[in-house]
């Protein structure tokens, strides 16, 4: 368990990412720092600073307060500050489901991004959600 991204993308060799204490993204250390996903990964990756120590610009910040983990937001727990092209009210009310992206690589979303609804829709096996399980 580490907040240091830097460290565990050289020593693992595949990383879970969690929100408030829930999977989010699952996958091999490539994939999720290659093809970050869920919309909390790809705030993470991209919430890094530069190594260069003159730069010190955050390339960018999550929004907003960190949910109570004893009372969390309804539905997906991400929702409040997600901001994801494909975020609606069902992320508000409906519990993330598990998405296999591709082989090892997982997300539980509600709504996934709009580029990766366009994928699932041109795969078939990979758009049947119910069938991958919680």
């Amino acid at each position: 368990i580490t907040h240091n991204l830097a460290v565990v993308n050289h020593i693992a060799d595949r990383i879970a990412v969690m929100y408030l204490g829930k999977f989010v993204e699952i996958g091999t250390t490539d994939q999720i720092f290659s093809k970050p996903t869920h919309p909390y990964t790809i705030a993470l990756l991209e919430s890094r600073t530069e190594i260069d120590p003159k730069n010190k610009e955050i390339r960018f910040v999550i929004k907003g307060e960190v949910p109570s983990p004893i009372a969390p937001p309804p539905g997906c727990h991400f929702n409040p500050r997600c901001v994801s092209d494909a975020r609606t009210n069902e992320c508000m009310r409906e519990t993330p489901h598990k998405i296999e992206i591709e082989e090892g690589h997982y997300i539980w979303c509600v709504n996934p991004p709009v580029w990766m609804q366009k994928e699932m829709a041109s795969e078939p096996a990979k758009a049947d959600i119910n069938a991958l399980g919680n």
